[in-house]
């Protein structure tokens, strides 16, 4: 039996006689709490998988593997020639972006803040 981990959640794969199973990965981003939408690229950028509101959007594909490519260029002697992210999130305000890497894969998942009661406008009596 082997666990896999995308994004904090654990995922067990059973091996059968002759392979292990494989599980849909959109059924995987599906249940990530807050997922607004998710893409699964290749190192390329090329959109494997796409869901919600990043449903084939070659855009934000583009834009993500051109962070990855000046992410792995930023100053070798500051974090070493082989020291490579593995994850990155990017925060708006209402909305932020989580960005792994794993199997030679890029996963971007698109997910929902929800501001305190206490931080958003309160009214009082």
């Amino acid at each position: 039996m082997a666990v896999l981990a995308i994004f904090s959640l654990p995922i067990q794969l059973y091996k059968t006689n002759k392979e292990i199973q494989e599980i849909e990965v959109g059924a995987i981003m599906d249940k990530i709490p807050d997922q607004i939408g998710y893409l699964v690229l290749t190192e390329d950028g090329a959109v494997l998988e796409s869901g919600g509101e990043l449903e084939n959007d070659e855009r934000i594909a583009t834009i993500i593997t051109d962070l990855i490519t000046l992410s792995n260029e930023v100053d070798s002697v500051a974090f070493g020639p082989s020291e490579n992210f593995k994850k990155i999130s990017i925060t708006f305000d209402d909305h932020w972006y989580i960005i792994c890497l794993s199997n030679k894969k890029i996963y971007v998942v698109k997910r929902n803040i929800h501001t305190p009661l206490r931080e958003s406008n309160e009214i009082n009596v």
